[in-house]
């Protein structure tokens, strides 16, 4: 089969007898590709593209076979699905068929109803508060103050030149220098100094998921396609990952100070980790229900 005659058999496909699917639409770019390029001789798209990924992958599953084979497979599946399979050849990589239903209405983007854009909004906006008041926290690292000593994710400082000695250390006077160490052991707290080591580690790593996590999110609102509900799927998982971490830095610091902890003893920076660690739970939850929320068409009924 020569290409003259694959081509005009590609355009001789005209009915429309159903609207192909992901899968059917990946198979006939596939079989395109190799029947037009040969082997696949590009490199595979970045983390983000999904859609790239998904047609690469499919493409570099056809290595091996001829184009010759490709042709006859390509036809065949255009004419199974009933799609008009036209010539356009990707002047970007990646991208090569286009579909034309007979009659079918243009597609467009639907609008975002004003609740949900409104609700997506405030938990990205409140998830990026989360990110810089849990940074704040975490870079301070001073989280406790008890008996003259204040105790922190990256150093003990005690008041004094003998440095503290536990519950018993006698209150600083206003003004008194401090003696700090990263040597926490000096703490005279059992395991304070591998437990803290965790708290900075999974509160610094909270930090970070946080981060992509609110990225994803906003990348998600460009665009109205399955990609863009996949970065958002992805993005409020990121979230909770980040939740979890915190939660889990503060839960063993707590644990590890009881003894010296009161209520009052903690300082602004422990604070703003405890409301991170809420507003983290808050907007990682209520992205991932607004995610599976089925909207109504308008007039219509819906369900969640």
């Amino acid at each position: 089969m020569s290409q003259a005659e694959f081509d005009k058999a590609a355009e001789e496909v005209k009915v429309l007898k159903t609207k192909p699917n992901d899968a059917e639409m990946l198979e006939i770019y596939s079989l395109y590709k190799q029947a037009t390029v040969g082997d696949v001789n590009t490199a595979r798209p970045g983390m983000l593209d999904f859609t790239g990924k998904a047609k690469w992958d499919a493409w570099e599953k056809r290595k091996g076979m001829s184009k010759e084979d490709a042709m006859k497979a390509y036809i065949a599946k255009c004419a199974n699905v009933g799609i008009v399979c036209i010539e356009g050849i990707d002047k970007e990589p990646m991208t090569a068929i286009k579909i034309k239903a007979q009659g079918a209405p243009r597609l467009q983007r639907a609008r975002t109803p004003f609740l949900e854009g409104y609700s997506r909004a405030m938990i990205i906006l409140f998830t990026s508060l989360a990110v810089v008041l849990s940074a704040i926290a975490v870079c301070d690292g001073h989280w406790l103050l008890a008996d003259g000593q204040t105790f922190g994710l990256w150093h003990f400082c005690s008041a004094g030149a003998g440095g503290g000695t536990g519950s018993g250390a006698v209150v600083a006077e206003v003004g008194a220098p401090l003696n700090c160490t990263a040597r926490l052991s000096l703490a005279g707290v059992e395991g304070l100094e591998v437990g803290l080591s965790f708290c900075r580690s999974a509160a610094s790593l909270a930090v970070v998921a946080a981060i992509f996590g609110v990225e994803l999110l906003l990348l998600s609102q460009i665009g109205g396609d399955q990609d863009s509900s996949r970065r958002w799927a992805l993005g409020s998982a990121l979230v909770l990952v980040a939740f979890v971490l915190s939660v889990g830095g503060v839960l063993v610091f707590v644990v590890l100070l009881r003894a010296h902890a009161s209520p009052l003893g903690f300082t602004n920076a422990f604070w703003c980790q405890f409301t991170a660690v809420f507003l983290f739970f808050l907007n990682g939850t209520a992205a991932r229900h607004i995610h599976h929320i089925v909207l109504p068409p308008a007039g219509g009924p819906g369900k969640c």
